[in-house]
């Protein structure tokens, strides 16, 4: 049994949406849009269904934590901003709808005594009084039969839920509530042996031997993150109780000095969280769903790959959901399964290009893995410069094939900032190299004035023999790309209104081109674009004017000294 979609209305900042749940499914987006929002709805509609079901912990995981508190409270939890509307009916909507397989679509009917489809709906509402009303959501004949068994067909779904929630700040005391989850889920599989109920002593060795095997296998998932942990143990004072009460655990580690956990550092609690659900096991013919809000927090960029590639082989036998700022958490094999949250909408990604623009960076091994990030306008800016700084640099050539330096390529001045914010998450310095035109400027007015980029990492393209706006293509010179566009365009660029350099390179070739009888639009301009950006990766020891060579020269300096 899986759970497909998940509905949720007015809870918090989500008005209305439905998101499908496979087997991985990543919630994307920026802060405050609603991406925990989403991650907590499924929370509270597990964790409610399982309450109103009077589950106890036998073969299922409860999110604990959750319990303490209202799992629902009407005034934090129904939109503030409808809470004083005129709508009579002000309640919070969550629907989850479980896929059944054959096998489990027969013992459905054995235990509730009625035939599904091969899905199973669940409705489950707040109002303000803060009691769930569930029902079963099933059209046509055999509706009312079914929803009179409610609470019989919740039990039943919740018997077939295993469940997991780690959010975004973890404390050492859910950290230990998943130990003994652990502990004591591994107990129930001896409880009703006769050894463990006739023999104490053989209960203690059982217990013992459970403690000893989950240390060895903690450790052995923790050195993955922490190379530098030698040993792990898990000890009780009072063995031969665990089965009959939950108590507190001696959780030790040693990764150079013996310590207890309670006193390692929020990275390492992390870790430990992350490396109890890497090597769990499953109970056969249940949902296991394992939810977790940021699983970055608290780590040193180096572990977050290793936690990706954990959390994708839980994925192999849970439903994993979680929220993420990091694009490493994207699933690029099924862009479908990513979710995108944006002021309180969510919808399924179509194209990698959606999920580049939310988080604003491109998604790219090398990105992530550079000293330093140059960020051009465009795509032939990246060709031309990576030609020319590779031609003249040979400290620069090294940087770039070594993936210390990456030119990247911003689609225009419009998104600077998610850029520049993007590369500050992920510790790399950075430096903008932009057309010396209005658009130019004026991006680098805004983003200074934002306090994301100081003088000293942006450079424009001004040329001393130019009045007004300049571009990068205007440090080029034009004879040796000129035969080129006469053979490709039949347009000759050597007249005296392109030569003279009272305007930027692409408002000159505009001219000249209208002038010679030829459509201009934004294609010819890319295609004329590409074509010089061929022409100097051809020959770039003969690409560049005397004043162009003088720009390089500076931007070289400035690149090196940050390398």
């Amino acid at each position: 049994m899986k759970i497909s979609t998940i509905q949720i209305r007015n809870y918090r900042s989500i008005k209305d949406a439905k998101i499908a749940i496979g087997d991985m499914t990543v919630l994307l987006g920026k802060n405050n849009e609603g991406k925990s929002n989403l991650l907590m709805a499924v929370n509270v509609a597990i964790t409610t269904l399982q309450e109103y079901a009077n589950i106890r912990q036998r073969h299922i995981f409860i999110a604990r934590y959750s319990l303490r508190d209202e799992v629902y409270r009407w005034e934090r939890d129904y939109p503030i901003s409808e809470q004083k509307g005129k709508k009579r009916d002000k309640k919070t909507m969550f629907v989850l709808e479980f896929v059944l397989d054959d096998k489990e679509i027969a013992e459905f009917k054995k235990n509730i005594g009625n035939q599904l489809n091969g899905t199973l709906q669940i409705k489950i509402v707040f109002g303000k009084d803060k009691k769930a009303s569930i029902s079963v959501v099933k059209q046509g004949k055999g509706s009312k039969l079914l929803n009179e068994k409610s609470q019989k067909v919740a039990r039943y779904i919740a018997e077939h839920i295993e469940y997991n929630y780690i959010p975004a700040v973890r404390t050492i005391d859910h950290t230990m509530e998943i130990i003994n989850d652990q502990i004591t889920a591994r107990l129930q599989e001896e409880r009703d042996k006769k050894d463990y109920i006739d023999a104490l002593n053989v209960i203690k060795g059982i217990e013992r031997k459970i403690l000893s095997n989950l240390s060895g296998e903690i450790q052995t998932a923790l050195v993955e993150f922490l190379p530098e942990v030698t040993k792990v143990t898990l000890n009780s004072e009072d063995l031969g109780m665990i089965i009959r009460r939950r108590q507190e655990y001696v959780f030790m580690i040693d990764d150079g000095e013996e310590t207890n956990l309670r006193n390692k550092g929020d990275g390492v609690k992390s870790l430990v969280a992350m490396s109890l659900l890497k090597n769990k096991r499953t109970i056969p013919n249940t949902a296991s769903v394992i939810a977790i809000e940021e699983p970055e927090s608290h780590l040193h960029p180096s572990a977050i790959d290793a936690l990706r590639k954990a959390i994708l082989s839980l994925s192999a036998h849970s439903q994993v959901v979680i929220t993420t700022h990091n694009p490493q958490f994207v699933d690029r094999n099924n862009i479908g399964s990513n979710i995108i949250v944006d002021d309180g909408n969510a919808k399924k990604a179509n194209t990698i290009r959606e999920i580049r623009e939310i988080l604003g960076v491109k998604l790219s091994d090398n990105l992530f893995n550079a000293r330093l990030l140059l960020y051009v306008e465009g795509i032939t800016d990246r060709l031309v410069l990576n030609t020319l700084l590779k031609h003249y640099s040979l400290k620069i050539k090294r940087a770039i094939d070594g993936n210390e330096l990456v030119i990247h390529p911003m689609g225009g001045t419009h998104h600077i900032e998610m850029h520049l914010c993007s590369a500050k998450t992920m510790l790399a310095d950075y430096h903008l190299f932009l057309d010396g035109d209005h658009a130019g400027n004026d991006a680098i007015r805004r983003v200074s004035a934002s306090g994301l980029l100081n003088i000293k990492d942006y450079t424009l393209s001004y040329y001393t023999d130019m009045t007004r706006e300049c571009e990068m293509e205007d440090m080029l010179d034009e004879t040796f790309y000129r035969d080129a566009i006469i053979e490709q365009f039949g347009v000759d660029i050597s007249v005296g209104l392109f030569r003279a350099r009272n305007r930027k390179w692409s408002d000159r070739i505009n001219t000249v081109f209208v002038n010679a009888g030829k459509v201009f639009d934004d294609d010819t301009l890319i295609a004329l674009k590409l074509l010089v950006a061929q022409k100097v990766a051809a020959n770039p020891a003969a690409a560049l004017r005397p004043e162009g060579l003088e720009m390089l020269r500076g931007l070289i300096s400035t690149l090196e000294k940050k390398l």
